[in-house]
């Protein structure tokens, strides 16, 4: 069965969800800061963008034991992303989930335009 995955990073958490195509909302997932340019405080770059996809590669995975079910059953994730203001924020985050296997087809886009 196929399934879906909304991911909202922000700065303070990140929270996962994963649904039926109908909507219903099967498991959810939270952990830390999401935000590539602030998850650890005092550090260059790349150890902040490491501690970010981190964050999220637990909170992602916990939503999927809460589910039961496995990110090979992603048929489409959405990841609304504080932080990821660039081409090449998106471009970072987008191959680290698909190197995760969060999705067969990916997005990725500031936090703020998951509400439109």
């Amino acid at each position: 069965m196929p399934y879906v995955l909304g991911v909202d990073g922000g700065n303070t958490k990140t929270v996962a969800l994963i649904a039926s195509l109908d909507g219903t909302i099967l498991g959810a997932g939270r952990g830390g800061c999401g935000d590539i340019y602030n998850a650890s405080a005092g550090t260059l770059w790349p150890d902040s963008a490491s501690a970010a996809v981190a964050n999220i590669e637990y909170t992602v995975n916990a939503a999927l034991d809460a589910a039961g079910i496995k990110a090979a059953d992603l048929v489409t994730s959405v990841f609304n992303m504080a932080g990821a203001d660039w081409p090449e924020d998106f471009i970072y985050l987008q191959t680290a989930m698909q190197e995760r296997g969060f999705g067969r087809t990916i997005y990725v886009q500031n936090d703020a335009m998951g509400v439109l």
